[in-house]
Protein backbone atom coordinates (compact mmCIF):
# COMPACT_ATOMS: atom_id res chain seq x y z
CA UNK A 1 0.00 0.00 0.00
CA UNK A 2 2.90 2.14 0.96
CA UNK A 3 4.80 1.65 -2.47
CA UNK A 4 1.58 2.19 -4.19
CA UNK A 5 0.59 5.83 -2.78
CA UNK A 6 4.72 6.60 -3.03
CA UNK A 7 4.77 5.45 -7.10
CA UNK A 8 1.53 7.70 -7.31
CA UNK A 9 3.03 10.94 -5.96
CA UNK A 10 6.32 10.20 -8.17
CA UNK A 11 8.86 8.22 -6.30
CA UNK A 12 9.74 5.30 -6.90
CA UNK A 13 11.49 2.50 -4.84
CA UNK A 14 15.25 3.91 -5.47
CA UNK A 15 13.89 6.94 -3.99
CA UNK A 16 12.00 6.37 -0.55
CA UNK A 17 13.63 5.37 2.44
CA UNK A 18 12.17 3.49 5.46
CA UNK A 19 12.23 4.09 8.82
CA UNK A 20 10.90 2.28 11.74
CA UNK A 21 8.95 3.97 14.59
CA UNK A 22 6.50 2.48 16.83
CA UNK A 23 2.54 3.20 16.98
CA UNK A 24 3.17 5.69 20.39
CA UNK A 25 5.77 7.30 17.92
CA UNK A 26 3.54 8.30 15.21
CA UNK A 27 1.15 9.61 17.11
CA UNK A 28 2.90 11.63 19.91
CA UNK A 29 3.16 15.25 19.55
CA UNK A 30 6.23 17.09 17.86
CA UNK A 31 8.17 16.72 14.94
CA UNK A 32 8.28 13.51 13.25
CA UNK A 33 11.44 12.02 11.22
CA UNK A 34 9.09 10.53 8.50
CA UNK A 35 7.07 11.86 5.75
CA UNK A 36 4.22 9.17 5.83
CA UNK A 37 3.95 6.96 8.42
CA UNK A 38 1.54 3.89 8.85
CA UNK A 39 0.72 0.72 11.38
CA UNK A 40 -3.07 0.15 10.91
CA UNK A 41 -3.92 3.38 12.70
CA UNK A 42 -7.75 3.97 12.91
CA UNK A 43 -8.68 7.40 11.93
CA UNK A 44 -9.80 9.45 15.06
CA UNK A 45 -10.83 12.99 15.94
CA UNK A 46 -9.06 12.49 19.04
CA UNK A 47 -5.39 11.54 17.84
CA UNK A 48 -5.88 15.22 14.96
CA UNK A 49 -4.18 17.41 17.30
CA UNK A 50 -0.70 15.55 17.36
CA UNK A 51 -0.60 14.34 13.78
CA UNK A 52 -2.30 14.92 10.31
CA UNK A 53 -4.30 11.69 8.84
CA UNK A 54 -4.97 10.65 5.19
CA UNK A 55 -8.31 10.18 4.26
CA UNK A 56 -8.89 6.16 5.02
CA UNK A 57 -7.10 3.90 2.68
CA UNK A 58 -8.88 0.58 4.11
CA UNK A 59 -12.35 -0.40 5.94
CA UNK A 60 -12.00 -2.78 8.36
CA UNK A 61 -13.99 -5.66 7.88
CA UNK A 62 -14.65 -8.88 9.67
CA UNK A 63 -13.21 -12.36 9.00
CA UNK A 64 -13.92 -15.71 9.30
CA UNK A 65 -11.53 -18.42 10.99
CA UNK A 66 -11.91 -22.03 10.93
CA UNK A 67 -9.71 -25.38 11.76
CA UNK A 68 -7.38 -26.26 9.08
CA UNK A 69 -9.23 -29.78 9.29
CA UNK A 70 -12.19 -28.97 8.67
CA UNK A 71 -12.62 -29.27 4.88
CA UNK A 72 -16.13 -28.27 4.68
CA UNK A 73 -15.99 -24.92 6.02
CA UNK A 74 -12.12 -24.36 3.99
CA UNK A 75 -13.99 -24.75 0.79
CA UNK A 76 -17.37 -22.05 0.67
CA UNK A 77 -16.69 -19.67 -1.83
CA UNK A 78 -20.28 -17.10 -0.28
CA UNK A 79 -20.83 -15.77 2.79
CA UNK A 80 -24.13 -17.52 2.55
CA UNK A 81 -22.34 -20.97 2.77
CA UNK A 82 -21.63 -20.63 6.08
CA UNK A 83 -25.60 -20.33 6.61
CA UNK A 84 -25.46 -23.88 8.48
CA UNK A 85 -22.23 -23.92 10.02
CA UNK A 86 -21.88 -23.26 13.93
CA UNK A 87 -20.74 -20.05 14.56
CA UNK A 88 -19.28 -18.28 17.03
CA UNK A 89 -18.49 -14.18 18.03
CA UNK A 90 -17.12 -12.03 20.76
CA UNK A 91 -20.07 -10.56 22.41
CA UNK A 92 -20.99 -7.02 21.23
CA UNK A 93 -18.44 -7.02 18.67
CA UNK A 94 -19.63 -5.79 14.83
CA UNK A 95 -19.32 -9.48 13.88
CA UNK A 96 -22.11 -10.00 15.29
CA UNK A 97 -24.17 -7.92 12.67
CA UNK A 98 -21.67 -9.09 10.14
CA UNK A 99 -23.42 -12.72 10.45
CA UNK A 100 -27.26 -11.76 10.40
CA UNK A 101 -26.49 -9.54 7.45
CA UNK A 102 -24.05 -11.47 5.21
CA UNK A 103 -24.47 -15.31 6.29
CA UNK A 104 -27.76 -15.01 7.57
CA UNK A 105 -27.19 -18.57 9.93
CA UNK A 106 -29.86 -20.41 10.08
CA UNK A 107 -28.65 -21.00 14.47
CA UNK A 108 -27.49 -18.13 16.52
CA UNK A 109 -24.08 -17.95 16.67
CA UNK A 110 -22.57 -19.05 20.02
CA UNK A 111 -21.77 -15.41 21.98
CA UNK A 112 -18.21 -15.39 24.00
CA UNK A 113 -18.06 -13.07 26.70
CA UNK A 114 -14.29 -14.29 27.04
CA UNK A 115 -11.42 -14.46 24.08
CA UNK A 116 -10.13 -17.87 25.37
CA UNK A 117 -13.23 -19.63 25.54
CA UNK A 118 -13.64 -18.62 21.89
CA UNK A 119 -10.90 -19.65 20.76
CA UNK A 120 -10.47 -22.77 22.53
CA UNK A 121 -14.53 -23.38 21.59
CA UNK A 122 -12.81 -23.50 18.01
CA UNK A 123 -9.90 -25.59 18.59
CA UNK A 124 -12.21 -28.23 20.45
CA UNK A 125 -15.18 -28.16 17.67
CA UNK A 126 -17.37 -26.93 19.84
CA UNK A 127 -17.80 -23.87 17.32
CA UNK A 128 -16.64 -24.85 13.31
CA UNK A 129 -15.68 -20.73 12.51
CA UNK A 130 -15.12 -17.67 14.47
CA UNK A 131 -15.67 -14.17 13.32
CA UNK A 132 -13.33 -11.37 14.61
CA UNK A 133 -12.07 -8.41 12.78
CA UNK A 134 -9.88 -9.28 9.89
CA UNK A 135 -6.54 -7.89 11.64
CA UNK A 136 -7.14 -10.03 14.90
CA UNK A 137 -8.18 -12.66 12.79
CA UNK A 138 -4.69 -12.24 11.26
CA UNK A 139 -2.95 -12.24 15.06
CA UNK A 140 -4.93 -15.19 16.06
CA UNK A 141 -4.36 -17.66 12.85
CA UNK A 142 -0.62 -16.61 12.78
CA UNK A 143 0.41 -16.39 16.43
CA UNK A 144 -2.14 -17.80 18.80
CA UNK A 145 -4.29 -20.71 17.19
CA UNK A 146 -2.05 -23.37 15.64
CA UNK A 147 -3.95 -25.34 12.98
CA UNK A 148 -6.28 -22.56 12.19
CA UNK A 149 -6.44 -20.40 9.10
CA UNK A 150 -8.46 -17.21 8.16
CA UNK A 151 -11.37 -18.46 5.49
CA UNK A 152 -12.15 -14.85 4.18
CA UNK A 153 -13.43 -11.49 4.85
CA UNK A 154 -16.92 -10.98 4.82
CA UNK A 155 -18.74 -8.04 2.96
CA UNK A 156 -18.57 -4.78 4.40
CA UNK A 157 -21.87 -3.83 6.09
CA UNK A 158 -21.32 -1.97 9.18
CA UNK A 159 -21.97 1.83 8.64
CA UNK A 160 -19.14 3.14 10.15
CA UNK A 161 -16.52 0.94 10.55
CA UNK A 162 -13.15 0.66 12.24
CA UNK A 163 -10.66 2.85 9.28
CA UNK A 164 -7.09 2.66 8.58
CA UNK A 165 -5.23 5.56 7.09
CA UNK A 166 -1.83 7.00 6.73
CA UNK A 167 -0.07 9.56 9.40
CA UNK A 168 1.93 12.58 8.30
CA UNK A 169 3.25 15.41 10.79
CA UNK A 170 0.65 18.01 11.52
CA UNK A 171 2.09 20.42 9.46
CA UNK A 172 2.88 18.40 6.14
CA UNK A 173 1.80 19.85 2.43
CA UNK A 174 1.80 16.57 1.67
CA UNK A 175 -1.85 15.55 2.82
CA UNK A 176 -3.72 16.66 0.09
CA UNK A 177 -1.66 14.91 -2.24
CA UNK A 178 -1.73 11.31 -0.61
CA UNK A 179 -5.85 11.73 -0.42
CA UNK A 180 -5.85 12.33 -4.49
CA UNK A 181 -3.41 9.20 -4.48
CA UNK A 182 -5.37 7.17 -2.25
CA UNK A 183 -8.41 8.30 -4.09
CA UNK A 184 -7.00 7.33 -7.46
CA UNK A 185 -5.79 4.18 -6.03
CA UNK A 186 -9.06 3.51 -4.81
CA UNK A 187 -11.15 4.65 -8.13
CA UNK A 188 -8.59 2.00 -10.52
CA UNK A 189 -9.04 -0.71 -8.72
CA UNK A 190 -5.80 -0.61 -7.41
CA UNK A 191 -6.62 -0.90 -3.18
CA UNK A 192 -9.19 -3.39 -4.09
CA UNK A 193 -6.19 -5.63 -5.77
CA UNK A 194 -4.09 -4.94 -3.03
CA UNK A 195 -6.76 -6.37 -0.22
CA UNK A 196 -7.22 -9.40 -2.61
CA UNK A 197 -3.52 -10.05 -2.95
CA UNK A 198 -2.36 -9.49 0.41
CA UNK A 199 -5.41 -10.25 2.99
CA UNK A 200 -7.08 -13.10 1.60
CA UNK A 201 -10.27 -12.97 -0.61
CA UNK A 202 -13.76 -12.10 0.61
CA UNK A 203 -16.77 -14.41 0.63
Amino acid sequence: MAAAVSRHLGFPRDRTQWVQATKNTLLQPGPKDFDLGFDQVPVTPQREPNAQFSSPYYDVRQAVIARDDNLDVRSVTTAADLASVRLGAPAGSAALASIAESIRPAAPPTIFHSSDDAKNALLAGSIEALVVDLPTAFYLTTVELTGTRVVGALPQTTPDPERFGFVLPADSPLGPCVATAISDLRRDGTLRQLEETWLGRSL
